[in-house]
């Protein structure tokens, strides 16, 4: 596992969601919220990473990265690589 701080451009995030398998239904509000804050330069790195299994599929980050391709604006973000794709099912539980 490795993690680190990356700026996703709206092409990264494109690439990324097209890896996204199993996450949840978009919520086009929170897309919104976030875009409005990339768009404002209130976006800020937090403890919360978009995260990658081993395989590349995205098992946590579609809202972030919806918005960075809303925004059309490259974005930093911690990125967390590497994890066993079975930690998806005890995601945010």
């Amino acid at each position: 596992m490795k993690s680190t701080i990356k700026t996703i451009t709206p092409a990264n995030a494109e690439s990324l969601l097209k890896k996204n398998r199993n996450n949840r239904t978009v919520r086009p509000r929170r897309v919104d919220q976030y875009a409005k804050q990339i768009t404002n330069g209130q976006w800020q790195v937090t403890g919360e990473a978009i995260k990658i299994a081993l395989d590349g599929s995205l098992l946590d980050g579609q809202h972030r990265l919806l918005a960075v391709i809303k925004a059309g604006i490259p974005t930093e973000f911690l990125v967390v690589e590497g994890l066993d794709p079975s930690v998806f099912k005890v995601l945010d539980s």
